[in-house]
């Protein structure tokens, strides 16, 4: 029993198989290097943040009407 479950935990690493071409692998490297640059020069689009900014604030407003319901539930003690 301990034995499958420490199997289970253990990671297996999959080979990966390359061709024996030299022009492939760089080609590989050129195409991840331009992919790594290009990233790092594009942001999210102004909207997008404000969109992003918008739904934090309301669930933010969401969360703080709840907890402040049920503190006023706990201290006010309804007649």
């Amino acid at each position: 029993m301990l034995g499958t479950a420490v199997s289970l935990l253990v990671k297996r690493r999959v080979p990966i198989v390359l061709s024996s071409g030299a022009s492939n692998l760089e080609t590989i490297s050129k195409g991840k290097a331009d992919e790594s640059s290009s990233d790092v020069a594009d942001s999210p689009p102004l909207l997008t943040i404000l969109a992003g900014l918008v739904v934090f604030l309301l669930v933010c407003w969401v969360v703080g009407s709840i907890a402040m319901w049920l503190i006023g539930l706990i201290v006010n003690v309804p007649k």
